[in-house]
C-alpha cells in the first residue's frame, strides 16, 4: 500500500489537498510553507484550526476538483454500517452512507486513495462510490455510530462541570450491576440536568427522531437546541432518565410519570419526569425543573402594572368565595398562586392546598398531594379538608363537576378558594363552570373573580436599544392621554442572554371581577357575549391590552406580544 504521507511530496498525511486549495484562493503558499516548517500532520485540519477557511469551503474546492457530491452524514442507513466494521471504517475513515445489491455510496475525505476503494469492494462485495466529508466529521459520526460512549464523552467535554446528586437514592436497580448506568451516560444525564438548571430552563425535552435523539431546553417558554445524542444511545439515556425518578424500565410502551430531588452545584431541585412512547421511534422523555429559587415570593414580585396589582389584591381580601386564575399550560399560573399564598400567609389564618403534584413547598401551609390510584382525588381530600377548618384552600385545578359542586359548596360557607382552570380568557371561566353544571346563581354568588394570564419574555435590560414610539404599528402606538411611562425598546441580542435579546418572563393579565351588572348577567345564565361586554364595560382590559402597556414600558415587544397571543388583525 503506498505510503499516504508521500502524497502531493509534502510532509502531510494529506498533502495532496495543498494543490487544489491554492489554485482555489483558499491558502497560500506561503501558509503551505509555514504548516510544513511547523511540522503539523494534516493540512486540512490546519487551515480549519488557523482560521484560513472552514471545512465547508474545503470540501466545495475538492467536490468540484473531483466532481463528486458532498456527502450528508446524518443519513446512513443502518444495512450500510453493518456492511463495514468498524476496525475498517477508522482505520480508512470512512463511513457508509447507503447500499444496495450492487453499490455501496461511501463518506470519505481522500477520493484518491484508490487502496480503500479495493478494500472495500473486496470486503462488501459491491462497487465504491465516493462522497466527500471533512475527516473531523466522519470521525465524530464514526464514534456515534460505533461506540456511543467515545461520542457521548466527546459531548460532555463541551458542557460545564458540576454534579448532580439524587437527594433519595433510586431502589430500581444497583447501578453496579446495570449497564444502562454506565459512567458515560450517567455522567450525560446529570451533566444535561445540570447545564439545564444554569441555563434556568423549565423543562428538558428528549426526542427521539430519524437517526438521532435531540435534547432542547425551554428557556424563558421557547424550546432551544441543545445538542443529537446517536441514535444508538437514546434510549439507554431516557432508561437512565427513568432510573432516575424511579419509574419501571422494563415496559417502554406505557407512558410513566415520577419525580426526583436532586442537588445542582449544592442547591436544592425537584425534578419531574414524564415519558411516553414514539411510534416507530422509541420514548420520548420530559423533564420539568422545579426551582424554588425561581418562585416569586409576593404579588409585587410579579411585574404587575399597579392597576392589576391592585384588582388582584382586591379579589384576595375576600373572606370567602372563589378566585380563579386561568390559562394553558405553563402561562403562570401556580406561579402566580403561590406568590397570593405567601401574600395570605400572615399566621393569623389556617391555609390547606390540594395539589397534583405539590410543586413547591410553603412553610406555613398544609399541602396535601393528590393520588388518585390510592382514592385521593381532588374532590374527596377537599371535602376532608374542610372538616379542618382552613380559611383559605387552594385547589391546584377544577377538573371535573365533583370537584367543581365542592368547591362552590366551600366556599359558598365561608372559605376563600383559590383554583385553577384551562381556559382562553377570563369571561371563558364562567362558561366552563356552567358547562360543568354549575347553577348560574351560585356561579354569581361565590365567584368573585378571574384572572386569565400569559407569560411573554422580557426584554434583556444588557443590550436592549430605546426605539421611537413612530417606530410601531399606527394600531398599537398608545393613546394620547396615556399617562404611563412611554419608552419602548427593541431586542437586540448579547452573551448575558445567550443572543435571544431577552432575558427572563413577565405576566399580562385579564382580570375580570364579579360585581354589579357582571354578577346579574352571570346569574342570568347569559351568553358569552354579553359576559363579556359587561366585563368590558366594568372595566375589564384584555390579555392584548395589558402587554401593549408592557411594550410602551419597554418591557416586551409587539413581536413577542404576537408570538404569545396572535397576531391581531
Amino acid at each position: 500500500m503506498t505510503d499516504r504521507r508521500s502524497a502531493g511530496a509534502l510532509p502531510f498525511l494529506d498533502g495532496w489537498i495543498a494543490a487544489p486549495l491554492v489554485e482555489a484562493g483558499v491558502c497560500t503558499r506561503d501558509q503551505v510553507d509555514r504548516a510544513c516548517a511547523d511540522g503539523v500532520a494534516e493540512f486540512w485540519q490546519t487551515v480549519v484550526a488557523r482560521g484560513w477557511a472552514g471545512s465547508d469551503r474545503i470540501i466545495g474546492v475538492l467536490a468540484a476538483r473531483f466532481d463528486l457530491p458532498v456527502a450528508d452524514l446524518s443519513r446512513i442507513g443502518r444495512r450500510a454500517t453493518a456492511l463495514i466494521p468498524e476496525s475498517l471504517a477508522r482505520k480508512h475513515r470512512i463511513l457508509p452512507i447507503s447500499a444496495d445489491g450492487r453499490h455501496i455510496v461511501v463518506a470519505t475525505a481522500d477520493p484518491r486513495d484508490l487502496d480503500v476503494e479495493r478494500d472495500l469492494a473486496f470486503h462488501t462485495g459491491r462497487a465504491v462510490q465516493f462522497q466527500l466529508a471533512a475527516p473531523e466529521a466522519l470521525l465524530r459520526r464514526i464514534d456515534e455510530l460505533y461506540r456511543p460512549a467515545r461520542s457521548i464523552e466527546r459531548l460532555l467535554s463541551g458542557l460545564g462541570s458540576g454534579t448532580v446528586e439524587p437527594v433519595v437514592e433510586s431502589t430500581a436497580a444497583p447501578e453496579g450491576k446495570d449497564p444502562i448506568l454506565d459512567a458515560p451516560v450517567a455522567r450525560l444525564v446529570d451533566a444535561l440536568i445540570a447545564e439545564g438548571v444554569r441555563e434556568r430552563a423549565s423543562d428538558i425535552h428528549f426526542d427521539p427522531d430519524d437517526g438521532t435523539m435531540v435534547v432542547r431546553y425551554r428557556v424563558d417558554g421557547v424550546l432551544r437546541e441543545a445538542m443529537h445524542l446517536p441514535h444508538s444511545a437514546g434510549a439507554t439515556v431516557v432508561r437512565r432518565v427513568k432510573i432516575l425518578a424511579n419509574l419501571d424500565v422494563t415496559n417502554p410502551l406505557v407512558p410513566a410519570d415520577g419525580r426526583a430531588s436532586v442537588r445542582v452545584d449544592g442547591k436544592m431541585v425537584d425534578l419531574r419526569v414524564a415519558t411516553a412512547p414514539v411510534a416507530r421511534r422509541g420514548q420520548k422523555a420530559v423533564i420539568r425543573i422545579l426551582d424554588p429559587s425561581n418562585l416569586k415570593a409576593r404579588l409585587a414580585d410579579l411585574g404587575l402594572i399597579p392597576s392589576e396589582h391592585d384588582a388582584l389584591t382586591r379579589l384576595l381580601g375576600h373572606r370567602e368565595g372563589i378566585v380563579l386564575v386561568t390559562g394553558p399550560t405553563g402561562s403562570g399560573k401556580t406561579t402566580t398562586l403561590y406568590a397570593a399564598l405567601n401574600q395570605l400567609r400572615t399566621g393569623r389564618v389556617n391555609i390547606v392546598t390540594v395539589e397534583d403534584p405539590v410543586e413547591y413547598w410553603l412553610g406555613g401551609v398544609s399541602q396535601i398531594q393528590v393520588n388518585e390510584a390510592q382514592g385521593l382525588t381532588f374532590a374527596g381530600v377537599l371535602r376532608s379538608v374542610l372538616r379542618q377548618d382552613p380559611d383559605i384552600v387552594l385547589v391546584g385545578e377544577i377538573r371535573d363537576p365533583e370537584t367543581a359542586t365542592t368547591a362552590v359548596q366551600a366556599g359558598l360557607t365561608g372559605h376563600l378558594v383559590l383554583s385553577t382552570l384551562h381556559t382562553n380568557d377570563a369571561p371563558s371561566a364562567v362558561i366552563r363552570l356552567r358547562d360543568m353544571g354549575l347553577d348560574p346563581f351560585k356561579a354569581a354568588a361565590v365567584l368573585k373573580g378571574v384572572v386569565a394570564q400569559r407569560l411573554v419574555r422580557r426584554l434583556c435590560d444588557q443590550c436592549a436599544v430605546p426605539t421611537d414610539i413612530g417606530a410601531l404599528p399606527p394600531a398599537v402606538r398608545p393613546p394620547a392621554d396615556h399617562v404611563r411611562r412611554i419608552a419602548p425598546r427593541s431586542a437586540v441580542g448579547c452573551r448575558a442572554c445567550v443572543g435571544a435579546g431577552y432575558l427572563g418572563r413577565l405576566p399580562v393579565v385579564e382580570i375580570l371581577e364579579v360585581t354589579g351588572a357582571v354578577a346579574r348577567v352571570i346569574g342570568n345564565g347569559g351568553p358569552p357575549v354579553e359576559l363579556h361586554s359587561a366585563a368590558r364595560a366594568a372595566g375589564m382590559r384584555s390579555l392584548w391590552e395589558s402587554g401593549l402597556e408592557r411594550v410602551w414600558d419597554g418591557q416586551t415587544t409587539i413581536a413577542e406580544l404576537e408570538r404569545v397571543l396572535g397576531v391581531r388583525g
